[in-house]
């Protein structure tokens, strides 16, 4: 057959290209075509002693690229391991799989065996373009690496002779729809911006291999050049003599710089390394590396290391956290960051960094001085608008506890005793059912309930757009759902008050596909000027202002529910 001669043709000249290292070989096998092609070459070899592992990430697509690795292992004959691994939910899932991917492969190779990953030219390219976008030097313009804790024996061949060759094999191979998700840069590269380089350059591909081939041995040079920097290890990091570093070439010291940050456990970026020679060369007394980390000049050495924490310092996490004088939110929060806070009351920060408030209140992002809420904000807390998954944190001063009283209790049982009147002469003859939105309902609904003459039934909702802020977020939560069915039912949902109205809103629209016969809303407070969207709410107690009240089932961050009256939350101001 015509296609039989063709994938002889490609095995014969693809095979003796591959870059392979010694020992027994594990093939990463991912169920795609690029993973399948190399698997498919190797065991046609049939020279090495070759097996196939698999890593299940848990993602939706994970169950068809698992039957499709199953499906190629079977038609090659080659022995298969699966491995599941959990992906934490972090800002980028592609680089949380990404990292849990490989963690799980390294321990599955044993002793004589090497690790390969199925790696090809185009991802070569995608690579070194968006290294290229973000900012990089010679290593990062060399793109990846042929070997290191995996071998990528495929670099020097492009996507199209793999694809090819599995499709000729018969290999039941499937693509990976993550490969296509658009929330990601590498899936702009691939699809758009490849496409425009290959109008200007057909042999993209190769050309840009080369170019690789000449960065990575020039950075290896560099990199030996900088190994001749030996730093002494001190209690707080490590110390390099400034005299030694400066009579280097400045790419050669910059590296060694880049070889202390990572030894440290910092970040290697361009900037922090220019901070870092700024300290050198005394036009900056010390300087914050990230992380913690910070460069100071002490004599004839560069003293790069973090020093001792602050005493009584506290970390903050997600919830509410009273320390030195101050209050502390912090939401995780997944969606896109659309925007920075501008004030100095509120932060946002990548997520995943260890926040703490030491005993000054200063808040400190992995160790680095990154907040003094209420007066000065450094650069490491803003974060980029766009990326999906942020922490956002807000402080206040304690003194904003203080509750003024704006409506007293004896006030808020006569306006349940004429609510409940009105609602046992509206909803005579009827199915009544209470629904009461918690947490901060349920004593509205208790009291209400004393003043309806009627048999009623009770049940329960708890949604969410707050956290444990004083402003709605907009993203609404169902936290829990009804027990009961409302069909033909004549509902009336109660709550303590309506705001923006977007939680309720939600909430009605998720109560009205369920077909009640009759759904109606009763609030004791409804702020009057701040609705975003309209309500149509049948029974009002009282009609306030956009002051934020607590007390009578509020809350701020979970207190004051208890108060039997309800009262405005004083601003010091």
């Amino acid at each position: 057959m015509v296609e039989t001669r063709r994938l002889n043709a490609l095995a014969a000249e693809t095979y003796p290209r591959l870059d392979l290292p010694d020992g027994d070989l594990v093939v990463a096998l991912s169920g795609g075509a690029d993973s399948a092609a190399l698997a498919w070459l190797l065991a046609r070899a049939g020279s090495r002693k070759v097996r196939a592992v698999h890593v299940d990430h848990g993602f939706p697509a994970s169950p068809t690229m698992r039957r499709a690795a199953g499906a190629i292992a079977d038609r090659i004959g080659m022995p298969l391991k699966v491995v599941e691994v959990e992906v934490p939910d972090i800002a980028s899932p592609e680089n949380a799989a990404r990292i849990a991917r490989y963690a799980a492969l390294e321990e599955e190779v044993g002793a004589g065996e090497a690790l390969l990953t199925a790696h090809t030219a185009d991802d070569n390219l995608e690579t070194v373009i968006l290294n290229l976008v973000r900012g990089a030097g010679t290593r990062g313009l060399a793109g990846i690496p042929r070997h290191g804790r995996a071998h990528r024996p495929m670099l020097g061949i492009s996507r199209d002779v793999t694809r090819e060759i599995a499709a000729l094999a018969g290999l039941p191979f499937v693509d990976d729809p993550m490969n296509l998700d658009p929330a990601l840069a590498r899936t702009h590269i691939r699809t758009r911006v490849v496409p425009l380089l290959r109008a200007l350059n057909p042999d993209l591909v190769d050309t840009v291999a080369r170019s690789s081939e000449i960065l990575s041995a020039d950075a290896d040079l560099l990199d030996s050049l900088s190994a001749s920097v030996a730093p002494r290890e001190t209690p707080e990091g490590l110390a390099v003599a400034v005299g030694e570093l400066l009579a280097l070439p400045e790419a050669v010291a910059t590296r060694a710089l880049r070889s202390m940050l990572a030894a440290l456990g910092a970040p290697q970026t361009a900037d922090a390394v220019a901070r870092a020679m700024a300290v050198a060369r005394h036009e900056a007394a010390s300087a914050q590396l990230g992380r913690g980390v910070v460069a100071t000049r002490r004599g004839a050495m560069l003293h790069l290391g973090r020093p001792e924490a602050t005493a009584g310092a506290v970390e903050l996490r997600p919830g509410i956290t009273r320390h030195a004088g101050y209050v502390y939110e912090v939401q995780a929060r997944d969606e896109v960051c659309r925007w920075a806070p501008h004030g100095v009351w509120q932060a946002i920060f990548p997520m995943g960094v260890t926040l703490t408030a030491d005993g000054d209140g200063v808040v400190h992002a992995d160790g680095e001085r990154a907040w003094v809420p209420g007066r000065t904000r450094y650069p490491v807390a803003w974060y980029q608008p766009g990326t999906v998954g942020y922490l956002s944190v807000s402080a206040e001063e304690e003194k904003w506890m203080e509750i003024k009283p704006l409506i007293t209790a004896e006030e808020i049982q006569e306006k349940l005793a004429e609510m409940g009147r009105q609602i046992t002469e509206d909803y005579k003859g009827k199915d009544l059912l209470l629904v009461g939105v918690l947490r901060g309902a349920f004593m509205v609904m208790a009291d209400l309930a004393r003043h309806i003459d009627l048999p009623c039934e009770f049940d329960f909702m708890a949604v969410s757009s707050y956290g444990a802020s004083t402003q709605t977020s907009g993203v609404v939560r169902i936290l829990k759902d009804l027990d009961e069915e409302i069909e033909g039912r004549d509902v009336l949902v109660v709550e303590d008050i309506i705001d923006s109205g977007l939680t309720l809103n939600y909430l009605v629209k998720s109560l009205r596909v369920r077909k009640p016969a009759s759904l109606e809303i009763a609030s004791l407070l409804l702020k009057e000027g701040i609705q975003r969207v309209p309500i149509d709410v049948k029974y009002v107690g009282f009609r306030i202002g956009p002051e934020f009240v607590v007390g009578y089932g509020l809350d701020y961050a979970g207190k004051y529910r208890n108060l039997p009256y309800v009262g405005v939350m004083g601003d010091p101001s």
